[in-house]
């Protein structure tokens, strides 16, 4: 492994990046695992990994791997520093909607 790379995901073309079009936790694992990718960690979104690659999902709240306390995920934005869209990143539960970016290490 030399590294980790990131991508926003999509279905024919759609992006699961807005609030009509968010996924649940286990949808966005889902559909990273069927991409031979997997979810970014918290310390990825951080760092940046998956900023720019498209469906706007700089701006949008991300699904990450981590978890927290009572089965919830850290969610993220799509781009660092979080917090500057009105949505606060942190714990939510995993029935709550979110985008979807996955990291693949390479």
């Amino acid at each position: 492994m030399t590294g980790v790379c990131g991508n926003s995901f999509d279905v024919d073309g759609v992006c699961f990046s807005n609030n009509h079009m968010a996924a649940t936790w286990e949808e966005a694992d889902v559909g990273c695992r069927g991409m031979g990718a997997r979810l970014c960690t918290a310390h990825e979104l951080w760092s940046n990994i998956p900023k720019g690659t498209g469906c706007m999902g700089d701006r949008f709240i991300v699904w990450s791997s981590t978890t927290c306390p009572g089965n919830t995920h850290f969610a993220g934005y799509g781009k660092n520093p979080f917090g500057n869209w009105g949505v606060v990143a942190g714990c939510r539960a995993s029935s709550e909607g979110a985008a979807i970016r996955c990291c693949a290490d390479v």
